[in-house]
């Protein structure tokens, strides 16, 4: 530690955080000697003292705790070994504390093992055996058979330590999913994505089956082909936009710099520009990526843009037919630099030929660099220009000298030439200039610009698919058929290998000398022979491929891959033989245990099976799954073979002997001793008691079964962590589904929506959902996002171009115009009965049907189908329209917006041409001023809706109903030919699929098949029994069942109902008949009894049904209770129990009959391990006895929890119960993993909302702001997520229609709106329009909406509240209540404040843009007339003067809320009045204090959740006793002075109101769902009944259970935690895992009290738990040994060793008990994951966000130092700033909090500088609530030499040093800048000056290590326009002064730009235009301000940055 302490190096001040002082404290006491002090100091000395004293030595490990909670490499991902470490470390050290403390114990209690004693090592690793088996719940079951641990509190400190089995499971397989599903996201999103686009094209496909050809094939294998080389080639990474949101973009400029390096320097136009231009427009650089025949530029096409070739190869096509190739250029080819300047078409059309990588230059991002170096710019023209003339000029010469040579092959010579020359500088390595210009027969060539081009190498263009060389030494293709041929067949070797390994040792000395000679050399030569394919296959690199065999054998070195085949390859066995001499053929075989880690190669045979298929790809994990748990057992079988058996003296005489006593085996045959122990193995992972292998091994073998245990665990962890994963990524989607549907759900009830809209909204949702999962909605961007710009645009083309055309301005135009209409076209799907467009409102799409019918409400009732359009003129005239649109059946109906139309029309001048000539032909006959007329007299139409289906349960079987002659004629036109004989069969009605009718009989269905199964397989097997004709009768509903399928109506591709009798039963028969039919067979008639259990097997099929049924249900569920989750997979579980028991019974028993009757019976041998269950065979039903032991037996081993040691003695029962073992084991690993995924991201929307919560309060506190404003800031914010979830309400909305979203708007806000006066002439329309661009924002109370001088554009509805209007000297002026109006009134963009708006209680309001509210209001010219006339006197507000009765209700209630007035209580009904006269009159009204808190608290612990326990606990010992009665009673007591209080105490209303009224209190207490009633309820006497029963016995018992009611108080625990859980400013981690205890304590106290009273009724039971004890158990010690055996239980494992003999009440009892507890221990793996989840759900982000980067770097080849740069960063700032620059939840507040926060922290850098001080206060709070923080460490560069950004920095603390860049290699420190400086002044005034110096943070070496901070402005403009406003509005600026400043200048030093800048404050004249723009100018040169901050040494940064330009959001790489 001194040391440690004395030593520092220059990293440790800033790359590592100093350590705790806790930690430092803890490690000082470890220090302390106290064994040798109490060893000197005590009398009387225990050497159990002095061990326990000695275990301080335990708490050094702290710090490698507060090591491992750091984080080092957040790029790094987590691999398998690292957490395999972790976890053993972790284990072993907490087994080894535990046998540290027990040791000594059982020596204290002279409780020896069964061996040695207490000082040797057997009883050391014993202890340590006992410990690992409870921690990790995997053994040999009961510890008693291994030492004596009778004494009481040993088992219960083991009960307590069992526990721990609890966390170790639950927290290491939480930890491992949460680490590694960032890995598996995005292969799984690409996957999901994938499948969504194969499903619509083959949606498409079943919907078009006429219409699709073999070019619509085509596009789906194209398609396919493109995802196979993404996958491939990118391993799923798609290009993404950076942004500075975690990273500064200064250092984002050195990635795209170093991406773009290349391209730049390889071309002609910017090789020689300077590296700060060059940094700027790589910024513009696109890196995207190609697939096989996507084409780059098209013949005749005008070019636009630079391509650069990284990878791949590009072939130039024919200009004759475009098709046939003439050239091939390869990576380094640069194409089109001309184009960046001349726009001129392409002369060839250029593909990709393979996959390849671009980097691609617009022209439109090209002249973006213009404004920011105009001078380069005009340089880069220039050359170009002469360029081009220069190649003009040739071009003629050339084509003189060919027409003067008459030659006619020219562009032949042309080519020729051009490869010639291009191989000749690809050999050469020469520049084009280097080679001289060549005369072929009088004809020149220039090549000055040849070495642009790359051709492509011989070998890339080989085209043999096998061999890329063919002499020796070959080389083979990588993606050759041989190849891959021959890798499956080596993955299939590995997996027979070590299939048969096992096999091979327990046979190895059966087998001869020349067997095992062969199977040796057989392997080693396959593996070596593997090894040379290896080196002797061709790698492709990205740059290029590598065809030697030195280069693949270096290559393959640098692969773990290629080492493990190495050391497979590796003869460990010849060598071990030839050193050691004589060894056994085992120990030989066991040498050669390495070969076997060939078996990696299996995951190259998954991969073929995964590529592209999701499905696929999960049952891979499935099936690994189900290889990974039987070599499991089966490799443990082999390991446990070895320790006890040999091949040359055979098995110990020990495990012989144990073997013949524990079972009835043939010890002589190997096979028995063989599958014993694969059953050990299973019952080992179970801790099943069965068979104590302990005492047939030694000390050393002991820690290999140690070794075992630990192995066994992991693998368990890692097999459900890795089922988990996939789980829930398959399962993301659909719960962010659902989390978006209960967003809506809580919108929809906080805004109370109409009924009818919410039931268009709940149809709109399930419609998409069964549609596409609801992909439309939550993902609209998915096809463009994941494909290609060519193939999207392909694809748009194929599927719905001909639909375009179908609109008469798209008829006879050109191809391309209709792509680039089909690509930028939606499609929207609409269910029934909706609304497309409504009559009257302007028309803003125009609309095709897809699919479907629809209805326009006219007077002829027209209805439209496919291909039909509407709305097409009057969206081109912007007219409204005429008529409204209702869909009839579910429509895709394709929309092509205004915007996109004007786009297209302005591109294409023809489609332009066309439109306007058939828009005169349509308006030829008819006057447009008319038909405008018209349009402005278009009735706003009130459509009725008539949302979903009737409750029809039958239909005719004729679509419309008419005369009787015409339904006959219908009904038999179906029945025709062949189907005739079906019209006598069939009924005359049909069922309608949404009818009642059929949703009960599909529920009774259901359940009738869960019964069969039942049933089927434990009835009698007699045929007069009751069960018999049961099951019978459930049959005959199977039957019945088949014929109503027949009869129930479908939906067909179009959204039509088909009702007719012969299409629903040729329906049904194609889909379901043939798999029911087989389901209802009586086969089991037809056999014999005994084989009649197998021929049941049939109606398993009739679950289908079932399962679909309980499937619908959880789709259609959004509220994803606990309860919901584990009630849904309960028959599962219950119908797996059942089969397995029931075959397994028949199995194992044979049948006898029990009299001279038909009945017939189960009777099993003596021995059998049934026989041992069964307490009493002389009276019940043996039976029955039978099917309940099964019953227990197979539910134990399924669940892996033993409750009782069992005795298997048969081969065939020990295979059924492995076998047993090894389904519950595979059977619960998906239960948990499916319970995981429905957990993981469940409100995952208050996870993020939390999160971002505790990043603004890290923020705010680490700045040290004002605790006022932070509890503000956590009152704001708490309230609300209370009202929107933590989502914006216009995000929600635009998920819908524009129709739907119109409504919701005009639903939610317009109706308040048209109750204002101030727009009581505006109709439908005018708010719709208006409403769409409002944004919806809430206030607290004495929130500031705005401030005198503060300058915006907004103007403010009040929705809800008041708002006081303050005057500049704060005096109250107005209340404006609901309705008003305020805000920049003004049509103007800016305008100053010259009030102040105050927040009157909580207040909800409407954010309008003051230029969009005054463009809608300028199309109404009535409306617009008024509101100039309001706004003639008064532009600051405008008062609502209407009364409605509503907003009178209201205000009544707030201001008697308010002044808490006794007589306005005469108001309200009777019953409250008496009420609080009656309760409440002589009582006080308290205010909710901390101290009332803090009584509450108390309440609910000790009364409601200690009470609970206590209450529980009497229930099953009866009498409670003087003590117990007056706890009861005072538990009563308090709660009942709870209920008072609650009378009496204040709450705040929705409005933010204090409320004190009693009897509003009182009837806020009795609306409360767990309020008055629940109390009352928990309160009542019930035990007054007791009194009536005094003089009997159980009068005690009875008094304890009629309390029961008392514990119904622990809901109130339950909701206090559950409402804490979800609060935002909370410990999440605390509250968690407080909730998760609860329930569980809660749940072990329940099943306690259960188990205690079925073992207390049940004698037999009781007796065989107390076997062997000296006395009887009392009954609190039975409840006592009931809890143990809970609790163990709970854990997987069980106490009790005995073979105990149930009752089949106990055994239904413990049936229940062992599938809640695994069910439990399912449930707490969920909620643990669910809360690391939610803990680490920033970590995740941030780690999944650097690894996706330094994955992105690593693809695109990054210089290792810039990566190591960027790296150590990320680390650095998720240390010290757990990964944020600036919350991004400041953002989101209100512009009061956000400026006060942001002008707290570096608002005084304004202040203080003497050139911004001048500034008026009003615009220097403004102009700091605009700035941003970027964080910085030593060494990281701030700005390079001659950057342009439009930045100005201030530094708030640390030191930058200003660098000036002599050399490449050298620089000169000028100056070093410290707190409070400043620099980029004129570069925040001129938009094109660059930095003169290089400005990087100062390294420091002695300094405590901080983080330094620069901060930003986001919005440049806003500044400008502030101080301009307020300079040309305010009378008050305090002390003017104007600045001449040069452009010239060349220093700046902040504070210090006074000695280079001449300051001449001047006095202007008054009115003084020139003062005023001179004013101006000095505003725009030093209100663009950004504050940055640094992290160096112990100087902490804050920059503050002034940008002259917009700041670019979004940058592709």
């Amino acid at each position: 530690m001194i040391l440690f302490k004395r030593t520092e190096w220059p990293e440790m001040t800033h790359l590592y955080k100093s350590r705790s002082s806790i930690v430092l404290m803890i490690e000082i006491f470890t220090m302390i000697p106290t064994d040798a002090i109490y060893y000197q100091s005590a009398l009387k000395k225990y050497e159990t003292t002095i061990s326990y004293l000695r275990l301080r030595y335990v708490l050094r490990l702290v710090r490698l705790i507060s090591d491992k909670m750091e984080p080092r490499a957040m790029t790094k991902p987590v691999t398998l070994i690292r957490l395999v470490i972790n976890f053993l470390i972790m284990v072993s050290l907490t087994a080894a504390t535990i046998t540290a403390a027990a040791h000594p114990y059982t020596c204290l209690l002279n409780m020896k093992a069964f061996r040695g004693n207490c000082t040797d090592t057997d009883s050391y690793f014993l202890n340590y055996y006992i410990a690992v088996e409870r921690i990790t719940g995997k053994g040999f079951g009961e510890i008693k058979q291994h030492a004596n641990y009778d004494n009481h509190y040993t088992r219960i400190a083991i009960t307590i330590i069992s526990f721990l089995a609890y966390f170790i499971l639950g927290y290491s397989t939480s930890k491992l999913v949460c680490n590694i599903i960032t890995k598996d996201a995005v292969s799984f999103a690409f996957l999901l994505n994938v499948t969504t686009i194969k499903n619509a094209i083959m949606d498409w496909k079943y919907r078009n089956k006429q219409t699709w050809k073999n070019y619509h094939e085509s596009l789906y294998n194209a398609c396919i082909s493109y995802f196979r080389v993404i996958w491939m080639k990118r391993k799923c990474s798609q290009t993404r936009t950076l942004t500075e949101d975690i990273i500064p973009m200064i250092m984002f400029r050195e990635i795209y710099l170093d991406m773009s390096w290349n391209a730049l320097k390889h071309s002609h136009l910017f090789r020689r520009e300077d590296t700060c231009f060059l940094r700027k427009t790589a910024e513009f650089i696109q890196h995207i990526f190609y697939a096989p025949g996507e084409i780059i530029y098209r013949q005749r096409e005008p070019k636009t843009s630079m391509v650069y070739v990284t990878n791949g190869t590009i072939q130039i096509l024919s200009k004759e037919n475009g098709e046939a190739p003439i050239m091939l250029l390869s990576s380094g080819t640069c194409i089109g630099e001309s184009s960046l300047v001349i726009s001129y078409p392409s002369h060839w059309t250029i593909v990709c030929k393979t996959y390849c990588e671009l980097e691609v230059l617009r022209k439109r991002d090209f002249m973006r660099l213009s404004a920011i170096y105009p001078s380069i710019y005009r340089n880069l023209t220039k050359r170009i220009w002469k360029r081009h003339k220069k190649a003009k000029h040739l071009h003629r010469v050339l084509q003189a000298q060919w027409k003067q040579h008459k030659i006619e092959n020219a562009d032949v010579i042309t080519v020729t030439f051009l490869k010639r020359t291009l191989h000749q500088l690809l050999k050469n390595s020469n520049r084009a200039e280097d080679v001289p210009d060549e005369w072929d027969q009088s004809c020149c060539f220039n090549v000055a610009y040849l070495d642009l081009y790359a051709i492509s190498e011989e070998s890339e263009n080989e085209v043999d698919s096998i061999f890329l060389r063919k002499h020796f030494p070959v080389i083979f293709q990588d993606s050759s058929i041989f190849i891959d041929g021959w890798r499956i067949s080596m993955a299939v070797i590995a997996i027979v290998s070590v299939i048969f390994y096992p096999i091979y040792i327990y046979y190895c000395s059966e087998l001869r000398r020349s067997t095992h000679f062969l199977i040796y050399t057989v392997i080693t030569v396959l593996w070596c022979v593997d090894l040379y394919i290896q080196l002797s296959t061709a790698v492709k690199t990205k740059h290029s491929t590598l065809s030697t065999v030195s280069s693949i054998a270096y290559y393959r070195l640098s692969k773990t891959s290629f080492l493990i085949d190495v050391l497979s390859a590796l003869p460990f066995g010849l060598f071990f033989l030839v050193i050691k001499g004589k060894v056994t053929h085992q120990t030989l075989i066991l040498f050669e245990f390495h070969k076997l880690l060939k078996i990696y190669k299996v995951k190259y045979l998954f991969s073929k099976i995964e590529t592209l298929n999701l499905i696929n790809t999960i049952a891979s994990r499935y099936i690994k799954t189900f290889m990974i748990s039987f070599l499991l057992f089966y490799y443990t079988s082999m390991i446990l073979y070895c320790l006890v058996c040999d091949d040359r003296i055979g098995c110990s005489t020990e495990y012989l002997r144990q073997l013949q006593v524990h079972t009835r085996l043939n010890v002589t045959e190997k096979k028995n001793i063989v599958i014993h122990l694969y059953a050990l193995a299973s019952f080992f992972i179970a801790d099943i008691t069965y068979f104590d292998f302990l005492k047939v091994i030694n000390t050393f073998q002991i820690v290999i079964i140690i070794i075992v245990q630990l192995g066994y665990t992991f693998v368990t962890i890692c097999m459900l962590a890795f089922m988990a994963i996939v789980e829930t990524l398959k399962e993301k989607d659909n719960h962010r589904y659902k989390e978006f549907i209960n967003s809506m759900e809580s919108m929809v009830k906080d805004f109370k929506v109409t009924v009818i809209n919410q039931k268009r909204i709940d149809h709109f949702l399930k419609n998409n959902y069964w549609l596409n999962k609801g992909t439309a909605v939550l993902n609209p961007t998915l096809f463009p996002n994941n494909m290609s710009p060519n193939l999207f645009s392909l694809y748009r083309h194929v599927l719905y171009g001909r639909f375009l055309r179908h609109i008469p301005f798209f008829k006879g135009l050109e191809e391309k115009i209709i792509i680039d209409a089909a690509s930028l076209l939606s499609v929207k799907n609409f269910p029934a009965g909706e609304v497309i467009t409504y009559a009257g409102e302007v028309c803003k799409e125009m609309h095709v049907i897809e699919f479907g019918y629809c209805e326009m409400k006219c007077k002829d009732r027209k209805i439209m189908e496919r291909g039909h359009s509407f709305c097409v003129v009057e969206m081109c005239l912007q007219i409204p329209a005429f008529y409204t649109v209702v869909t009839v059946t579910d429509c895709n109906i394709i929309s092509l917006d205004y915007t996109v139309y004007s786009q297209i029309a302005n591109k294409h001048r023809e489609f332009g041409e066309v439109v306007s000539r058939t828009l005169d032909e349509c308006v030829h006959a008819t006057d447009m001023d008319f038909i405008l007329e018209e349009c402005d007299h278009v009735p706003e139409e009130d459509f009725t809706f008539e949302m979903g289906k009737k409750d029809i349960s039958f239909r005719h079987f004729v679509y419309n109903k008419g005369q009787r002659m015409q339904q006959k004629t219908e009904f038999d036109i179906e029945f025709t030919g062949p189907k005739l004989i079906c019209k006598y069969l069939l009924l005359r009605y049909t069922f309608t699929a949404y009818g009642r009718f059929l949703l009960i009989w599909e529920i009774s269905r259901c359940l009738f098949a869960i019964v069969t199964n039942i049933l089927a397989s434990f009835t009698k097997l007699c045929s007069d029994c009751d069960t018999f004709y049961i099951l019978a009768a459930l049959d005959t509903t199977a039957w019945v069942d088949i014929y109503i399928r027949h009869h129930v109506c479908y939906f067909n591709s179009i959204g039509v109902e088909a009702s007719h009798p012969m299409r629903t039963a040729i329906y049904y028969w194609k889909h379901g008949f043939l798999i029911d039919l087989i389901a209802a067979l009586p086969l089991d008639y037809l056999v014999e009894d005994k084989f009649k259990m197998y021929f049941r097997m049939n109606r398993v099929l009739q679950l289908h049904r079932a399962f679909s049924f309980i499937k619908f249900i959880n789709d259609s569920n959004t509220a994803r209770s606990t309860l919901f989750e584990i009630a849904k997979y309960m028959p599962v579980t219950l119908l797996l129990i059942n089969y397995v028991s029931a075959i397994n019974m028949y199995m194992t028993c044979d049948l006898q009959a029990e009299d001279s009757s038909m009945n017939l019976n189960y009777t099993c041998a003596a021995s059998n391990w049934k026989n041992d269950y069964i307490y009493d065979t002389a009276s019940g039903s043996t039976r029955v006895k039978t099917h309940t032991s099964a019953l227990l037996l197979t539910t134990t081993n399924l669940a892996l929890i033993g409750f009782t040691q069992i005795s298997i003695e048969h081969v065939l029962e020990l295979c059924t119960v492995s076998m047993m073992i090894l389904i519950g084991h595979i059977f619960f690993i998906w239960i948990t993993a499916r319970m995981v995924a429905d957990n993981f991201y469940r409100k995952s929307n208050l996870t993020n909302y939390q999160e971002a919560m505790k990043q603004l309060l890290r923020f705010v506190n680490y700045r040290k702001v004002d605790k006022n404003i932070k509890k503000e800031i956590i009152h704001y914010f708490e309230f609300m997520w209370l009202k929107t979830k933590g989502k914006e309400l216009k995000s929600l909305l635009n998920s819908f229609n524009m129709a739907i979203k119109e409504d919701l708007l005009f639903d939610m806000f317009g109706r308040t709106m048209q109750q204002s006066s101030i727009f009581s002439a505006a109709g439908k329309s005018f708010f719709k329009s208006l409403l769409l661009e409002a944004k919806y924002e809430v206030y607290i109370h004495r929130a500031i909406i705005y401030r005198v001088n503060d300058i915006h554009g907004y103007i403010f509805f009040i929705l809800k509240g008041n708002v006081e209007v303050l005057g500049p000297d704060y005096n109250k002026l107005l209340l404006l209540r609901a309705g008003s109006l305020f805000g920049s009134l003004d049509n103007c963009e800016l305008t100053r404040q010259t009030l102040m708006m105050v927040a009157k209680g909580n207040l909800e309001l409407l954010k309008l843009s003051s230029t969009y509210f005054h463009a809608v209001l300028s199309k109404y010219p009535t409306i617009h007339a008024g509101f100039k006339k309001l706004t003639s006197f008064n532009v600051d507000y405008l008062e609502n003067f209407n009364s409605t009765e509503e907003i009178i209700i209201i205000n009544q209630e707030i201001c008697r809320r308010s002044h808490h007035k006794e007589n306005n209580h005469h108001a309200r009904r009777t019953n409250f009045r008496r009420l609080a006269k009656c309760h409440l009159t002589l009582s006080k009204v308290f205010d909710e204090t901390i101290y009332l808190q803090i009584w509450k608290v108390f309440v609910l612990i000790t009364v409601c959740y200690v009470g609970f326990h206590w209450n529980m606990i009497f229930m099953a010992l009866g009498k409670p006793g003087v003590t117990g009665l007056i706890i009861s009673y005072t538990m009563d007591f308090i709660y009942i002075i709870y209920m008072y209080l609650e009378f009496h105490i204040t709450y705040r209303d929705e409005f933010g109101t204090v409320v004190r009224s009693r009897m509003f209190i009182a009837k806020n207490y009795l609306k409360r769902p767990l309020g008055f009633y629940v109390d009352l309820v928990s309160t009542l006497p019930t035990e007054i009944v007791c009194l009536a029963m005094l003089r009997y016995e159980h009068v005690w018992i009875v008094w304890s259970r009629t309390r029961v009611n008392r514990t119904i108080r622990v809901v109130h625990v339950l909701h206090m935690l559950r409402a804490s859980k979800e609060k935002l400013h909370v410990n999440i981690i605390v509250m968690r895992v407080f909730y998760i205890i609860c329930w569980i304590s809660i749940i072990l106290q329940v099943l306690t009290v259960i188990l205690y009273m079925f073992m207390e009724a049940d004698q037999m039971t009781r007796a065989g738990i107390q076997k062997g004890r000296k006395h009887n158990l009392t009954k609190l010690e039975l409840l006592a040994q009931s809890y143990m055996i809970i609790v163990a239980a709970s854990t997987g494992t069980a106490l009790i060793g005995q073979k105990v003999k149930f009752t089949t009440y106990s055994t239904i009892c413990i049936v229940f008990i062992t599938l809640t507890f695994r069910f439990l221990i399912t449930v707490f793996i969920a909620e643990t994951s669910a809360t690391l989840e939610a803990i680490n759900q920033c970590k995740s982000t941030y780690k999944q966000f650097a690894h996706g980067l330094e994955r992105y770097m690593i693809i695109e080849d990054i210089s290792i130092p810039l990566r190591k740069r960027i790296a150590q960063y990320m680390n650095l700032l998720w240390i010290y700033h757990r990964g944020v620059q600036l919350p991004t939840l400041l953002f989101e507040a209100p512009y009061y909090l956000r400026e006060a926060i942001l002008n707290a922290m570096f608002g005084f850098h304004i202040r203080r500088h003497k050139l911004l001080s001048n500034f008026h206060v009003d615009l220097i709070r403004q102009m700091a609530a605009e700035m941003d923080v970027l964080v910085f460490f030593p060494g990281n560069y701030i700005v390079y030499e001659g950057d342009i950004d439009g930045c100005m920095y201030f530094i708030h603390s640390g030191e930058v040093e200003v660098i000036s860049e002599d050399t490449l290699l050298t620089e000169t420190v000028k100056k070093v800048l410290t707190t409070g400086d400043a620099f980029g002044l004129r570069q925040g005034l001129f938009g094109d000056v660059g930095h003169p110096y290089t400005y990087k943070a100062k390294l420091h070496y002695y300094a405590t290590t901080r983080v330094c901070e620069l901060a930003k402005n986001s919005d440049d403009d806003y500044c400008l326009k502030c101080g301009l406003k307020s300079l040309m509005r305010s009378d008050e600026v305090a002390k003017p002064s104007i600045l001449n400043i040069s452009k010239t200048d060349q220093w700046e030093t902040g504070c210090e730009c006074q000695r280079q800048w001449a300051l001449k404050p001047r006095r202007p004249s008054s009115g003084s235009r020139m003062n005023i723009l001179m004013k101006a100018v000095a505003i725009h040169a030093l209100t663009r301000l950004h504050l940055m901050g640094l992290i160096f040494g112990s100087y902490e940064i804050n920059i503050v940055i002034s940008s002259t330009r917009q700041k670019q959001s979004n940058y592709q790489y």
